[in-house]
């Protein structure tokens, strides 16, 4: 039987995520769209983390980006 991994949830406020968020609008990915928050983080036993950002439209709150560690998803 696989054993879990456990991970640390860290949930970063706006004003942390903002930092990162603004590295993402220079590249004009999520220009228009408001970022969720809080944004959540796991650190792996590893020291690796993983986690998500969510981006929402404000005209349309189902149009979604997901920014996770494996890449990028339009939802």
């Amino acid at each position: 039987m696989a054993r879990r991994r456990k991970l640390r949830i860290v949930d970063l406020t706006a004003e942390k995520a903002a930092v990162i968020a603004a590295h993402l609008d220079l590249v004009g990915l999520t220009e228009g769209y408001e970022l969720q928050s809080p944004c959540r983080f796991w650190e792996r036993k590893d020291g690796s983390w993983t986690g998500r950002f969510v981006y929402t439209h404000p005209d349309d709150p189902k149009d979604r980006i997901v920014l996770t560690s494996k890449g990028l998803r339009f939802a």
